[in-house]
């Protein structure tokens, strides 16, 4: 038993005061990369190779939503992918990650080549492959003509 009172109810007060601290604390410290998400890097990069594309590195990792109710814009990107064998429909309201790479070795050695994947639950939904040139151009994920 403690023979002073006050001492003892000191304790307790540092003892919620470090609590709350350490509370705090880990809310702001930064989030490490979800095991999901390695995976889908990993996942991205083998994609990419399989197809014949050589990746020149990661340049962003987005979550987005597709939309419930398609667009123009979606509905053709969605007809995009129909030619890669994907569909985004049953993902509609869905939050995915885009991924998105530098490709090195696009046809006539294009520059500014760019494969965006669309990933969720650890699988590849959809892509393409763009640039964002003015004169540009988006194309499905299909593997490289030799």
């Amino acid at each position: 038993m403690m023979r002073n009172p006050v001492m003892f109810y000191y304790a307790i007060g540092i003892c919620i005061i470090m609590g709350i601290t350490l509370v705090f604390m880990a809310q702001g410290a930064p989030a490490a990369p979800a095991s999901n998400d390695m995976c889908e890097t990993a996942l991205c990069e083998q994609y990419l190779k399989s197809l014949g594309y050589e990746n020149g590195g990661m340049l962003e990792q987005v979550p987005i939503v597709i939309p419930v109710v398609f667009d123009k814009v979606y509905q053709n990107y969605n007809d995009l992918q129909k030619k890669a064998g994907m569909n985004l429909k049953p993902y509609r309201g869905r939050r995915v990650t885009r991924y998105t790479y530098s490709v090195t070795n696009f046809a006539d050695n294009i520059e500014g080549v760019r494969a965006n994947l669309l990933c969720y639950d650890g699988k590849i939904i959809g892509g393409d492959l763009s640039t964002v040139a003015i004169n540009g151009f988006m194309v499905p994920l299909l593997p490289k003509k030799i």
